[in-house]
């Protein structure tokens, strides 16, 4: 390719100039080359690669999740809450029909919804021989959820994390996803996706018909059954089938049909018969409501039935009483991953215990929430607590969330912990309104150093993908220094909102990994977001150097990836631990003359990335990827090493164009504008942390 076109296809200048960077004591990172050093969307991982993580944007974990499905050899296996790539759709028709059996678990709502979607990958992968798929329904109360993300391939790595698998998800949040190769978490992810689709099963064959359509898509529920998977109760009669009236059956209209476990709220199957206008549909729901319960394990597969959870009632100091579920099982896991489901496993008490652990030495501890809101009282009262003993504590709260009045109910303890949106925005007011509500106020001063210094709780403000663009993460990076002096490193994540519903009454994943590596990427991570959301990238805040060298000076392995290797950062086998450390450039741009059917794909060109193939002339494109709910905006990423001036220009391709692999002379390739010296152009900052330099460039507008 000519390199005066090359020079001339290439992101705006930026509205605002950087901030001059500080670097830390002993930044001995350097100045890149021409070209752009990073592989594109590799993530991250821990030596030997048995722990892998992908976070939305900066690594578009769309790609793995793509390259990991075409790799598939004998099995796929799904489970989520929510599914609309259109590229995974084309990958498991490809994969199946080339001998691969695909099962897929959707969330009961959202496969209801996706039937009538064209696009869908519900709807569009249709029925073929190697297609399992059924609609996953939770039936304990409070609009309930199966709120995984997981997908298992060949029985021997597993995806998880906070990522549905949608354009949403895998792009256009504030998402990770983490991949693990491990025999035994495989393993337990695989017994718990057998219980969901063995649940959805048994579901299908006793309230749906055709029975035939179970497992391929088509049945259709009986009404009371659809009411009970979309609200989580009964309606009671006449509109519904319990006699509210009778003692006991009031639950079954407000509280649910199952408690923790998928034990019957109602343990008196007499009893529940009774509760039914129709006796033969009462029968029909205490046989299925016994093979339920006698069929959900706990994850270190134990009966649930043998040491089940227990409905107490409880009544407070103030006077009001209520049913609570008590967790009698303790989990026997030991090892590095430990892996809990809920709603049996009390993941809840496992990630109070982690928490627990830091009180030992809450000067040296620190605590790194990255979630995207935070309504479960207990988990917030662990938080403030930390905070209060002196534990270095910094929490992320989605934008969106913290200005829904939905969730808001622990705003009384975490307005103590105090609210920003970050250096140099409007201060935030929080007030108590009347009854249990709560007013936001933007003030007309400013943020500084000093008043951000006493804010814990950061608003994370992620506008690329729109009004619905979130942080979504539910991760914590947890550290506490040990009695032989080195730093214990906990990362909990997994599906998991900090709620009380995905503590109960969801069906979730959490994993608690304890490996130095893997929480170091997180640790990573982490920083970026608060450069970002937190310090408004600018490099000299004294708030960001004060927390890169507060984790600098504990974990050598976050030193090492952040291009500072430590000789206290090993392997296994001994050798120093260096990780690739980029940065990556992300951006949002809007106007593009192109629809979100697919018809067209729309791409960013740098010349100066390292080329596609090796020894092959530099130059790569990098798709963006766009969806309804966008707004508009399509999002990519520039993965790239510190420093480097990062040249781009937009275009778009047709649907069956690839130009990294066709070349820029395929026909149907359309570029926003022409001419020479009309690049774009932007600058990655001296470390390898994320940069966001504008989430609304304009399309032909450089």
């Amino acid at each position: 390719m000519n390199r005066l076109v090359a020079s001339a296809i290439v992101l705006s200048a930026l509205a605002l100039a950087p901030a001059a960077c500080a670097p830390l004591a002993g930044d001995d990172a350097v100045s890149s080359d021409e070209a752009l050093t990073s592989k594109a969307y590799d993530g991250t991982c821990t030596p030997g690669g048995r722990i892998c993580a992908y976070f939305a944007p900066t690594d578009m974990p769309m790609n793995a999740v793509l390259a990991a499905l075409r790799g598939a050899e004998r099995s796929i296996r799904i489970a989520t809450y929510n599914i609309n790539v259109r590229e995974i759709t084309e990958v498991l028709r490809e994969r199946m029909d080339r001998g691969v059996k695909v099962e897929l678990l959707e969330n009961f709502s959202h496969a209801l919804e996706d039937e009538s979607d064209e696009q869908s990958v519900w709807r569009k992968l249709g029925e073929h021989p190697n297609l399992t798929k059924y609609k996953a329904s939770v039936l304990r109360g409070g609009n309930p959820q199966m709120h995984n993300k997981v997908i298992v391939v060949d029985g021997k790595r597993v995806f998880f994390g906070s990522a549905n698998w949608t354009y949403t998800g895998l792009v256009g949040n504030f998402e990770n996803v983490i991949a693990i190769r491990d025999t035994d978490v495989v393993k337990k992810f695989d017994a718990e996706l057998d219980e969901l689709r063995d649940q959805a099963k048994l579901t299908c064959e006793q309230f749906a018909s055709p029975t035939s359509a179970c497992g391929h898509g088509g049945e259709r529920f009986s009404p009371e059954f659809q009411h009970l998977a979309l609200e989580g109760s009964f309606e009671a009669a006449p509109a519904g089938p319990i006699d509210a009236t009778r003692p006991g059956c009031a639950a079954l209209t407000k509280e649910g049909l199952l408690i923790a476990g998928n034990q019957p709220r109602m343990a008196d199957m007499a009893a529940f018969r009774g509760c039914f206008v129709d006796a033969s549909l009462g029968e029909k729901y205490a046989a299925f409501v016994t093979r339920l319960a006698d069929g959900e394990k706990y994850v270190d597969g134990t009966p649930v039935k043998a040491d089940p959870p227990v409905l107490e009632h409880v009544t407070t100091a103030g006077g009001s009483s209520f049913d609570a579920v008590q967790f009698k099982h303790r989990d026997t896991q030991r090892g590095p991953i430990r892996v809990y489901f809920s709603g049996e496993d009390d993941v809840e008490y496992q990630m109070i215990r982690e928490m627990r652990a830091l009180q030992g030495a809450p000067g040296e501890s620190f605590a790194f929430f990255s979630t995207n809101f935070l309504t479960n009282s207990r988990l917030v009262r662990e938080i403030a607590k930390l905070k209060d003993l002196g534990v270095y504590t910094r929490v992320f709260f989605d934008r969106g969330r913290f200005e829904d009045p939905n969730f808001t109910s622990q705003f009384y303890a975490l307005s103590k912990l105090g609210f920003t949106y970050g250096l140099g925005s409007q201060k935030v007011k929080v007030e108590q309104g009347e009854g249990r509500t709560w007013r936001i106020s933007r003030l007309d001063e400013r943020e500084d150093e000093d008043s951000l210094e006493s804010n814990v709780v950061s608003v994370f403000d992620n506008d690329l993908s729109g009004k619905y663009g979130a942080n979504h993460n539910k991760y914590a990076v947890l550290g506490t220094k040990g009695a032989d002096g080195k730093y214990k490193l906990t990362l909990i994540n997994g599906s998991a909102n900090w709620s009380s519903g995905a503590m109960q009454s969801n069906d979730e994943n959490l994993v608690i990994i304890q490996d130095e590596h893997a929480a170091s990427i997180y640790l990573r991570e982490m920083i970026s977001q608060m450069y970002v959301f937190r310090y408004a990238q600018r490099e000299d805040s004294r708030g960001l150097q004060r927390d890169m060298k507060f984790v600098s000076d504990r974990v050598p392995c976050f030193d090492a990836l952040m291009g500072r290797p430590s000789d206290a950062c090993r392997e296994p086998g001994g050798a120093q631990w260096r990780p690739a450390s980029s940065g990556s450039l992300v951006m949002a741009v809007t106007g593009v003359p192109a629809g979100t059917d697919g018809s067209r794909r729309v791409w960013a060109w740098v010349p100066n990335a390292d080329p596609v193939a090796e020894g092959g002339a530099p130059g790569r494109a990098f798709e963006l990827f766009s969806y309804h709910t966008f707004e508009g905006k399509w999002v990519t990423s520039i993965p790239g090493a510190p420093r480097t001036d990062v040249a781009y220009k937009f275009f778009t391709s047709p649907r069956d164009v690839d130009p990294n692999r066709d070349g820029l002379g395929a026909p149907g390739i359309e570029w926003e504008y022409g001419g020479v010296g009309n690049d774009r152009h932007a600058s990655l900052g001296s470390r390898p942390l994320l940069t966001i330099r504008d989430s609304n460039l304009r399309w032909g507008a450089p």
